[in-house]
């Protein structure tokens, strides 16, 4: 799901010139988790991104403060979703791994093409940073520090 606006897929209130995100390798430490190996979805991106597209190299550390304007978000949606971000954010405590997300960036900042539970899971679970896949919109340069 890619949203820019509310919602699971998560709203990027990240000024234009932000920063670059760290890599890490799979088990990386972020918390109260670690960076899982599977991404999922990933055919997501060509089909969301249809003007091209450069893919970053590996896994990036994201912070969470890139997401919803910097502000812990309220759990919102169907009472299915918010009982599935609940299940989700128990399942990622006790295996304490979160797979990447897939975060775009456009010219307006970042924002997560596909893994919108997973992020909100992982306010739930007070989690500073997610483990994403970044892929950036062609023409879109890498945000300054």
């Amino acid at each position: 799901m890619t949203t820019k606006q509310g919602g699971y897929a998560g709203v990027l209130g990240m000024p234009k010139h932000a920063t670059s995100f760290e890599p890490i390798d799979p088990e990386h430490d972020l918390g109260p988790y670690k960076a899982g190996h599977e991404i999922h979805n990933t055919g997501s991106i060509s089909a969301s991104l249809e003007d091209g597209y450069v893919v970053e190299p590996g896994i990036q550390k994201v912070p969470l403060k890139h997401f919803y304007g910097g502000e812990r978000p309220k759990l919102a949606g169907s009472s299915d979703d918010v009982r599935r971000t609940k299940h989700l954010a128990e399942q990622i405590k006790k295996s304490k791994r979160l797979d990447p997300l897939i975060v775009a960036i456009d010219e307006e900042g970042p924002y997560v093409l596909e893994g919108g539970h997973r992020l909100d899971a992982s306010y739930l679970l007070n989690g500073t940073h997610i483990p994403a896949m970044v892929v950036r919109h062609a023409g879109v340069p890498l945000f300054k520090k």
